[in-house]
C-alpha cells in the first residue's frame, strides 16, 4: 500500500470529530466528519428539477444556500444547530445597548 492510501485508511469515514475555535463566539464548535453517502443525501434534498418544454431537457439546480446551512446543521455536533431550543446566547449590539442604559 502507499503511504497516502495508508494514511487515509487509519481513520474510520463518519467518527472523526474535531474542536474549532471561531473567535467572536465564547465557545468552541465540535464538527464531525460525514460520509459521502449522508453529503449526497443533504445534496439531493436541496435539488429542484425543472423541465424545459421546449428542448425537453431536465434541469437540475441546487440551492447552495439551503445545501449550506443543512450541511452545517448536519456536521455540528456543539452546538447541536437541529435541536429547535439554542445552547447558547449571543447578544446583539442593540440588546446590550439596552442593558446598560
Amino acid at each position: 500500500m502507499g503511504k497516502l492510501q495508508e494514511f487515509l485508511m487509519e481513520v474510520e469515514i463518519g467518527t472523526t470529530q474535531t474542536e474549532v475555535t471561531i473567535a467572536p463566539f465564547p465557545h468552541p464548535f465540535v464538527i464531525r466528519s460525514i460520509t459521502e453517502a449522508e453529503n449526497k443525501a443533504i445534496r439531493k434534498t436541496c435539488q429542484k428539477i425543472s423541465f424545459d418544454k421546449k428542448t425537453r431537457q431536465k434541469q437540475i439546480d441546487t440551492d447552495t444556500d439551503l445545501y449550506n446551512a443543512r450541511l452545517v446543521a448536519a456536521c455540528c455536533v456543539d452546538p447541536n444547530f437541529k435541536d429547535s431550543t439554542p445552547t447558547f446566547f449571543w447578544p446583539s449590539r442593540k440588546s446590550t445597548a439596552s442593558l446598560t442604559t
